[in-house]
């Protein structure tokens, strides 16, 4: 094939193209003024945009957004006339609108070549997005409502950056919208439930201006830092979140738990009592209380607060096995200094002794929990001589094994 004919075919080639993509464009704007197959119509221009000179067209951009608007209006109508209308056709044509009017912009700042006087469509297509722009933020909501929280998190994502975009340059909207910061709290939010701290911290710093849920937010970035590992973090929130809001359950919960955890019961007590002392007659508190006060070997304190609670709550299980092994580890404490002592044995009897109905009495609230009955009634059965009750416990002893 010699140079002439290559660049003859080519340029016949060319023009075929050129003449194709015509037709393509001309069957969009009798879509247009027809209202019909708007959908191919639509498909047709994301085909032409697919190619990467025709991307440099701002009137090719400037077609598509028509099509998607047209689309709308229609979806618009529909709903005006109590009519059968798509919600999430029309918030997807809604986004599609505000990402093809910040193309139509940028395409122009290309073109534009630093010339600001020659970015035509700017004051007019800003004035057209900031209408559509709250539908990004109800959107979000719509879809987080719905449990799509990757839809939801990419309409907020839209709905903030719209703030920053070189389209709305002089509207301020970074310290004139309100709804940014709540926006950035769903965000938070929808991160937060698809488990990808990477989304839930990207707009943090906004989000933590939402004041009025502030408290959410920090159980949210608990559980964010919890999954990523990052224990310095998690527990200054929860530490944060305590200081803030000491009555909410969540984060009291969680720091006596993580210190009960790691057996620092001189932490948990520290902040159990921060909580009683907003809360005094808080159940849970006073339980994890007892638990805690056992665990210190305050034993007396223990078996006080939960003969207090049991006078209250007689069905409460835990408390009947922290009093019965606040005995019961006395009683082996005892045990240690009794061997030639008659009255530190008498003693040790005396604690099995009153061990012995509140762990039998966890037993039947908790017939299941048998590794936290069967060890402890075992030996109080057995040092208290009780031979038809030691012998139940013996078989259920050599069951287990």
């Amino acid at each position: 094939m010699n140079r002439f004919y290559f660049i003859l075919l080519l340029s016949v080639i060319t023009t075929a193209a050129s003449a194709s993509i015509k037709k393509e464009l001309q069957q969009v704007k009798t879509s247009l003024k027809t209202g019909k197959e708007l959908d191919k119509a639509e498909r047709i221009m994301n085909d032409v945009l697919a190619k990467p000179d025709n991307r440099k067209d701002v009137k090719t951009w400037l077609l598509l957004f028509d099509v998607i608007k047209k689309k709308y209006e229609q979806g618009n109508e529909r709903l005006y006339l109590q009519q059968t209308a798509d919600t999430v056709t029309m918030y997807n044509l809604t986004k599609k609108m505000c990402l093809t009017l910040e193309s139509i912009d940028s395409v122009e700042r290309v073109n534009a070549n630093g010339n600001e006087n020659k970015i035509k469509y700017r004051k007019k297509h800003a004035e057209e997005l900031f209408t559509y722009k709250p539908n990004l933020f109800f959107g979000g909501t719509y879809f987080m409502s719905k449990k799509m929280f990757d839809k939801a998190f990419e309409f907020f994502s839209l709905y903030i950056d719209c703030a920053q975009t070189p389209i709305f340059t002089g509207y301020n909207i970074l310290n004139t919208d309100p709804q940014l910061p709540r926006a950035a709290f769903y965000s938070v939010y929808c991160g937060y439930k698809l488990r990808k701290p990477e989304l839930a911290l990207r707009y943090l710093p906004l989000a933590e201006k939402d004041k009025e849920r502030h408290e959410y937010l920090l159980q949210y970035l608990a559980d964010v830092y919890l999954l990523q590992n990052d224990l310095e973090r998690y527990m200054a929130v929860l530490k944060q979140g305590f200081q803030d809001y000491p009555t909410q359950t969540y984060f009291y919960t969680h720091l006596i738990e993580y210190y009960s955890k790691d057996n620092n019961w001189t932490s948990a007590n520290s902040y159990v009592d921060q909580a009683l002392a907003a809360m005094p007659e808080h159940l849970w508190l006073r339980v994890a209380k007892s638990t805690i006060l056992l665990n210190l070997g305050q034993y007396d304190d223990c078996i006080a607060l939960c003969d207090s609670i049991i006078a209250k709550n007689k069905e409460v299980p835990e408390v009947y096995l922290n009093a019965g092994l606040a005995y019961f580890n006395r009683a082996v404490e005892q045990e240690k200094t009794a061997r030639t002592s008659r009255d530190l044995k008498k003693k040790v009897a005396a604690s099995y002794r009153s061990a012995l109905p509140y762990m039998e009495q966890y037993r039947r609230l908790a017939p299941k929990d048998e590794s936290r009955w069967l060890l402890p009634l075992y030996n109080i059965y057995l040092n208290l001589n009780m031979g038809k009750e030691f012998e139940e416990m013996d078989r259920l002893m050599k069951a287990t094994k």
